[in-house]
């Protein structure tokens, strides 16, 4: 999502967009293949169940599979998409997501009316249920969220609807029980890649005024900043993950809806450079990501030139160490605006917008591969 003044554009100015404005990829090739599976009912070693009664989504692009209804724990073996327990609070997008001790936590954002929250909600695998979290510093949205040894690091974010950037940092450990200021980031930005690796955290590219391609790196053991080198683009809406401390970035746009890139970058920390590496098979920016079973899965995203509501339904996972893609079955409730959260091997995505710019909804689903 961008700034109101920027990012309103009229739904069917959206749908009308060419394909030139999508970023295409001379380096894109077509998937390796598609990964179908199949649904089944019975018990689930992650507790997880469909909420309301709803039961799992079938895999293999059948939307529409049913099976055994059950809310809260319990629920089904199936593989594929399910809806879990909504969030408690309401709608929410452009929300800070990650996995903590087990859980998910869902961060800041804006709710249905554009209001930025400082709210924080604990999701329980073994429950079903959601539970409130200890309230952000400030309220915030598009906000640089990694966990690196157990604590739970804030590094930058963006402000109210003028998405003023900001460098402020906060930590949150369960022994404190409190968020503790840290060393600012040096060039304040949101809605940037971020990841872990060690004791360390990188930022890279994000939101200030437009995207910037700034990276750089946090080491947490001395409370210090140092600079990386620049994204090989501006990017802004883009994700990060690291896979055997491997961090690699992915999609994002450059300031604008339409200017999604497809494009992945791994960063050499031993050269100190980025170096390309098979290109997403659809490109997007605002999407949700998490790394389960050595893949980075990527489900959703903005700017997407063929839907009226110009958001996208694609789930794709990366593998680094064969360099490929895979497509797998779209999400049930398209989505751009939010994170994901690995827990118990499932794939997490709470909330997030249903159409381009604001619209909040509460809908969560998990995946299972």
């Amino acid at each position: 999502m961008m700034p109101p003044q920027r990012c309103l554009l009229p739904v069917l100015l959206l749908a009308g967009l060419g394909a030139a404005a999508c970023g295409d990829d001379d380096r894109a090739e077509p998937t390796t293949g598609t990964e179908v599976a199949a649904t089944s009912s019975g018990s689930v070693g992650t507790g997880l169940g469909g909420a309301g009664g709803a039961g799992p989504v079938g895999a293999g692009g059948d939307t529409s599979a049913g099976g055994s209804s059950g809310g809260g724990a319990g629920g089904s073996d199936a593989r594929g998409w399910r809806t879990l327990p909504s969030l408690p609070s309401g709608p929410r997008q452009e929300t800070a997501v990650v996995a903590l001790d087990g859980e998910v936590w869902v961060m800041g954002g804006f709710d249905d009316a554009g209001n930025v929250l400082d709210t924080v909600e604990i999701f329980d695998p073994a429950a079903g249920s959601w539970r409130p979290g200890p309230p952000l510093p400030a309220p915030m949205h598009h906000a640089n969220a990694v966990v690196v040894e157990g604590r739970l690091l804030l590094l930058g974010f963006l402000r109210d609807l003028s998405f003023e950037a900001r460098g402020e940092t906060f930590s949150w450990g369960a022994d404190s029980g409190v968020w503790s200021p840290l060393a600012p980031l040096p060039r304040a930005r949101g809605a940037s890649a971020v990841g872990a690796i060690g004791e360390s955290a990188i930022v890279c590219g994000g939101f200030r005024d437009g995207a910037v391609p700034d990276c750089d790196r946090y080491d947490t053991s001395v409370d210090t900043w140092e600079p990386l080198p620049d994204l090989p683009a501006i990017r802004d809406h883009v994700v990060g993950a690291v896979v055997d401390d491997r961090f690699f970035v992915v999609g994002g746009r450059e300031g604008t809806i339409a200017s999604i890139g497809g494009d992945v970058w791994e960063l050499d920390l031993d050269a100190l450079a980025f170096l390309p590496r098979r290109s997403m098979a659809t490109p997007r920016a605002g999407c949700a990501a998490a790394v389960l079973d050595g893949r980075i899965f990527v489900a959703g995203g903005e700017g997407n030139p063929e839907e009226a509501s110009g958001v996208f339904p694609q789930l794709e996972a990366y593998d680094p160490v064969e360099d490929t893609w895979s497509q797998l079955a779209p999400m049930p409730t398209p989505r751009h605006g939010t994170g994901a959260a690995v827990v118990d091997g499932m794939l997490v995505v709470p909330g997030g917008a249903d159409i381009a710019a604001f619209s909040a909804v509460e809908v969560v689903e998990g995946f299972v591969p």
